[in-house]
């Protein structure tokens, strides 16, 4: 659980950064970030977790 709150903190932070680096709108951005990071996060995590199940098995042979 810990991981999943972590990944929304850092997805949010990385698209208020690119916004204000791009100088886009940021609190736009930042409320987009927020709403938008916990389905980042749940996507990540499922790529994590899809390369941990085919990564000891694509080796066996």
């Amino acid at each position: 659980m810990p991981l999943i709150i972590l990944l929304y903190v850092l997805g949010v932070f990385v698209v208020y950064h690119l916004a204000r680096y791009l100088g886009l709108n940021r609190r736009f951005w930042l409320m987009l970030a927020i709403l938008a990071s916990p389905l980042v996060a749940v996507i990540i995590m499922l790529l994590v977790w899809i390369v941990k199940l085919l990564g000891p098995n694509h080796n066996k042979e």
